[in-house]
């Protein structure tokens, strides 16, 4: 399933399967599905085009994108925990 989501990402986003913690090994949903991730060549501004994209897929296709649901993100910036807040 995922060689043909590789295809049919738009060019301006690149797709990674999600290795697994063991040597050579990919990570594995709880049904045993690969995990890919997708991330903008420059900017994510049309993130509802994408999430839109990947639920059309056929396959076991999900996605993490939780339009207005969001509070609170954690993320990094060269090995720094950063913390935004809505509003």
């Amino acid at each position: 399933m995922h060689r043909n989501l590789y295809k049919n990402v738009p060019q301006e986003y690149k797709t990674e399967v999600r290795l697994g913690k063991t040597v050579a090994s990919f990570a594995r949903s709880p049904l045993g599905n690969l995990l890919v991730d997708i991330y903008p060549n420059d900017s994510w501004t049309n993130i509802k085009q994408i999430n839109n994209f990947l639920l059309k897929q056929n396959g076991a296709v999900n996605s993490s994108y939780f339009e207005k649901l969001t509070t609170n993100i954690i993320t990094e910036d060269d090995n720094k925990a950063i913390e935004i807040k809505k509003g």
